[in-house]
C-alpha cells in the first residue's frame, strides 16, 4: 500500500494505521468496535481470532462475536435458551 492509499484508507475509515489491518475481516465494524479491539490487543484478524470469546464479546458485543465464531457462540445461546426452559 503506498502512503498515500494509507492516508485515504485512515481518513475514510476514522482509525489510525495500526488498525487498517481489521477492515479485512470478513464483516464491516463500527470505529468503536476497531478501536476497542485494538486496545485489546487485536489490532490484526489474527489478532482477533486469538481472542478469548469474552474479550471479542466485551469488545464488538453478541450480534458481531456470533458471526465471528457462529459454532462456539451459537451452541452457548442453544444451551442457555434450553437451560430456560426448564
Amino acid at each position: 500500500m503506498t502512503g498515500l492509499d494509507e492516508i485515504l484508507q485512515r481518513l475514510g475509515f476514522g482509525l489510525p494505521s495500526a488498525v487498517l489491518p481489521l477492515v479485512k475481516l470478513p464483516l464491516r465494524l463500527t470505529r468503536g468496535q476497531h478501536l476497542a479491539l485494538a486496545n485489546a490487543g487485536a489490532g490484526t484478524p489474527d489478532g482477533v481470532n486469538a481472542l478469548s470469546d469474552k474479550h471479542l464479546l466485551d469488545c464488538v458485543g453478541a450480534a458481531v462475536t456470533a458471526q465471528l465464531r457462529p459454532k462456539t457462540i451459537g451452541c452457548r445461546l442453544m444451551f442457555r435458551e434450553s437451560e430456560g426452559d426448564k
